[in-house]
């Protein structure tokens, strides 16, 4: 499966029957330990904003970490993430090969920093996130939905460089247990886009090849079922417009099976359908008019469109 942008500016591919093992899971430094270190001050706000990022999208590259705190202008220095692990405020998995031997150098690549206990204590005292019901297991996944979310926040990073990160409120990642008809569905990212005084709310579909050996179309019937009812306005954060769909597919060959299956569901009579693939979401800004397609509902072809 292909997912993150390495700073070389390629795309690196993990087996999706790779497996997750959590660093640094002894380490056990104290919270209030912390706070005698005037670690959390007026002086390190780079600190609670890091925190809430990981918190929100759950697993990031180093790299995704450096390009999300430029973009929201907050000092940061890379030698700040060994401290941080030091003091159990990150956590570091890494996705190994079954066959990999014990001794084996772990690669920059497979590397994903996700949240430690004191991360969720900073949290509870210094920012209005309900980080109550945290457990360690909720760092603990396969690796298959950790590549999805690493994508979900590759898509983020470059919503945030095309629109503003002001522009993009309401992100919620993995959201299905807020539809009851999507319950048993995963669903990588929601979120509301604000561009030109326009207000929109999106779900974002990642679809790889396993998915559709597997419960893709499944997953359809139930968008279907959603999106038919204008009950779902109301969970677009008040715009009371039913949320547009994005399909990222693996490749262009995928994107063509999707949109061709799709054209005979009820999905394009009841919102806006949009579809992407790997390859342009690395070319394109998403504010481009060429970064997606778009199917009408009784169309033959595809035609080049923008997000919004």
């Amino acid at each position: 499966m292909r997912y993150f942008n390495l700073e070389r500016d390629e795309k690196y591919i993990i087996p999706v029957d790779y497996y997750q093992e959590i660093l640094d899971i002894d380490i056990n430094y104290d919270y209030n330990e912390l706070l005698k270190e005037h670690l959390i001050n007026k002086d390190c706000k780079w600190i609670i904003e890091l925190c809430k990022f990981i918190y929100g999208f759950k697993f990031a590259t180093l790299n995704q970490i450096k390009q999300y705190m430029d973009l929201a202008e907050v000092d940061f220095d890379q030698d700040n993430i060994h401290f941080l692990i030091e003091k159990n405020v990150l956590k570091r998995c890494v996705l190994k090969n079954m066959n990999c031997i014990e001794n084996d150098e772990i690669k920059e690549e497979n590397i994903l920093y996700c949240s430690g206990k004191n991360l969720v204590e900073i949290l509870r005292n210094f920012s209005a996130i309900d980080s109550r019901k945290w457990m360690i297991r909720d760092i603990s996944k396969s690796a298959e939905r950790i590549l999805k979310n690493v994508m979900a926040l590759d898509f983020y990073i470059n919503l945030v460089q095309s629109y503003g990160i002001e522009n993009i409120t309401n992100i919620v990642l993995n959201p299905s247990q807020r539809y009851m008809v999507l319950e048993s569905v995963n669903i990588e990212l929601e979120f509301t886009l604000t561009n030109n005084e326009k207000e929109e709310c999106f779900i974002v579909d990642i679809v790889r090849k396993s998915d559709l050996k597997a419960s893709f179309f499944k997953k359809i019937l139930k968008f279907e079922r959603y999106l038919s009812n204008d009950a779902c306005k109301r969970s677009t954060h008040g715009i009371g417009k039913k949320p547009k769909i994005i399909f990222i597919c693996e490749d262009k060959e995928m994107l063509n099976i999707v949109s061709k299956r799709l054209r005979v569901s009820s999905l394009h009579m009841n919102t806006t359908v949009l579809y992407t693939y790997d390859e342009i979401l690395n070319l394109q800004f998403l504010s481009s008019k060429n970064a997606f397609k778009r199917n009408g509902y009784n169309s033959e072809e595809l035609y080049s469109t923008g997000i919004i």
